[in-house]
Parts: structure tokens; C-alpha cells; sequence
């Protein structure tokens, strides 16, 4: 689902052009991402997965990445294959931390890729423990910290300011569990949001009967228009101090259940979801956050999870 401004005028008013009539944001339904979903019911899992590539363009924050977790023959792959033809997008099937080093350094550097696109994380990581370990470890500096200086027998790097892009990617539930603990310890969970659901039965026979109509063969890959032409260095988007209290009280919320497993804070998560609020403004085509973003993001917060979220 895509809300779009139905003019600058009307935005001025807060009115929004929704499902063939103008909405008001109070008379906006709270539900909406329930409410006009398509018949495959993941919409609302490929709306965050886009808020968070447009996060890579917001200024001052980091980029928020994610790991899509869901049973297998869920489309997990599939959400993410869709992003594939971004150009900000490196969409990569395979990959080891020293192909990044020497391939893609540059591009990261220069800004001209900001997200790394990887569709099943488990082709990456079924080599050698110490090759798999080398990718989580590089991806979590590249993710969070940046990367500015290496300096190892295969590989030199050396920049002023620390390159971060985002990760958007996927596994397999049944591939998690054992992987889960190790990457608690290592800290790759808390750098990653965690995007997880699973098909109702009902969701299931309407699968069956959009694959027996032909209609995946009418899927489209995402595009993002609001995101061509803006700088290298992102975009400001302002968040007022009331609204920000707001995705505070749901991070510390959320950061007490979600991540009190590793002794942290939730203080990850609350600057994960300070950006995705002002992702969803910039998606919107604004300039500031308002209670909309606020409602859209507090809701994607269901699938923000290890519980599988049923759609």
C-alpha cells in the first residue's frame, strides 16, 4: 500500500488521498495496514523493508538494517529480490567480507551504494565457520560503526570518515535457531532489526489461488521514485520533540522483551526506530514526521520480532 499526498495544499491540512476518497489524519483508519492489504499478506513486511532502505538517506542517522525471518516457502527471498534493481542497491546472491573489500569498497565509499541486498543468508554463511564469521564481523562494522581504516596482509582501506551502508536480507526459520545464540553473543542481532511472520491458513489458500489465477507473474520490482535526485549525504527530516517521545515510549517498551536476552537497553532500537519514523516521512514525500509516520511505524513494530507474526 502507498499513501500519496494529494497536493501540497492538502498535505497543509493534513489530508491524505487513500483508497479513492481524502482522509483526514484523525479520521485515518489506525488499522490501515490491515485494512488494504493484498491478497498475499505480506505487504506490510515489504512497506518496513522499504523504510528501511530509505533510511540510508537520512541525514544523521544510521541506516537501519534488517533480517527477514520466516518459515520456508514464505517469499522471504522473494521481498527481498524485489529491491534488486535500485540503483542505491547491491544485490548480491553470494558474498564474502574480502570480495566487499576488494570489489565494492569504492562504491560504498563514494555513496553511490548504500544498501547490500543478499535474498537467502544461508549461501553466505554455508562456507567455513572462520569465512562466515569474517562476513558477520565485516557487515557489522560496515553496518554500525563504519568502516574507515584496514589494515591486514590481503586488504588496505584507508578514509577519512567511516563508510556505513545498511543489510537487508533474509533466512529461513528453521535455519535460525542454531545461528540465533552465537549472533546474540557476537552482537549482529541488536544491529539488525529482526522481521518475522508466518502465512494463517487462510493467507495460505489465498496464496494457492493467486499462484492458479497467474498473478505472480504480474509482480513488479519495488521502485522509489521520492528517492531520485536527493544528495549523497541524504536528506534532513525533522522530528518534532512530542512525536519522538512517542517512538521512545515504544522502544523501551519493545527493547525490555526483545532484548533483554542480551543484557542491553533497547538503546539499538530506539535509534533504529527514530530513523524508520523519519524514513516513513521521506517516503511520504515530507520534510518533518507527523502522527502518521508515528502510527505506520508503531504498527510495522508487530512484525518487529522473534514471534512470527501471523498475516
Amino acid at each position: 500500500m502507498h499513501v500519496r499526498l494529494d497536493s501540497d495544499k492538502e498535505f497543509g491540512r493534513g489530508r491524505y488521498y487513500h483508497d479513492g476518497r481524502i482522509w483526514s489524519e484523525k479520521s485515518f483508519p489506525p488499522d490501515f495496514l490491515e485494512w488494504e492489504l493484498p491478497v498475499i499478506n505480506t505487504e506490510a513486511v515489504e512497506l518496513l523493508v522499504k523504510l528501511c532502505v530509505v533510511s540510508s538517506y537520512i541525514k544523521g542517522e544510521h541506516p537501519v538494517s534488517a533480517v527477514v525471518m520466516a518459515p520456508v516457502e514464505h517469499g522471504k527471498s522473494t521481498i527481498v529480490a524485489k529491491f534488486s534493481k535500485l540503483p542505491s542497491v547491491l544485490y548480491m546472491n553470494d558474498v564474502t567480507a574480502w570480495g566487499l573489500q576488494h570489489r565494492h569498497m569504492d562504491s560504498f565509499i563514494a555513496g553511490e551504494i548504500k544498501t547490500l541486498a543478499i535474498p537467502d543468508l544461508i549461501l553466505p554463511l554455508s562456507k567455513n565457520t572462520d569465512t562466515a564469521d569474517a562476513l558477520i564481523g565485516f557487515l557489522m562494522g560496515l553496518t554500525e560503526e563504519g568502516i574507515a581504516r584496514i589494515d591486514t596482509y590481503a586488504t588496505h582501506i584507508d578514509h577519512e570518515l567511516p563508510t556505513r551502508i545498511n543489510l537487508i536480507t533474509a533466512i529461513a526459520k528453521e535455519f535460525t535457531g542454531d545461528r540465533r545464540y552465537r549472533w546474540t553473543r557476537m552482537g549482529f542481532l541488536t544491529r539488525v532489526i529482526p522481521i518475522s511472520y508466518q502465512f494463517s491458513g487462510a493467507t495460505v489458500d489465498a496464496i494457492h489461488d493467486y499462484i492458479r489465477q497467474g498473478q505472480f507473474m504480474t509482480e513488479q520490482p519495488v521502485e522509489l521514485p521520492m528517492l531520485e535526485g536527493l544528495p549523497v549525504e541524504g536528506v534532513g527530516i525533522h522530528l518534532p520533540d512530542e512525536l519522538g517521545t512517542l517512538i521512545q515510549a515504544k522502544a523501551q517498551s519493545m527493547g525490555t522483551i526483545l532484548q533483554a536476552s542480551q543484557q542491553a537497553y533497547g538503546f539499538r532500537l530506539h535509534r533504529q526506530l527514530h530513523a524508520l519514523v523519519k524514513a516513513s516521512a521521506l517516503y511520504m514525500g515530507r520534510d518533518e514526521v507527523d502522527e502518521t509516520d508515528v502510527r505506520i511505524v508503531r504498527q510495522l513494530c508487530n512484525f518487529i520480532n522473534f514471534n512470527y507474526t501471523h498475516v
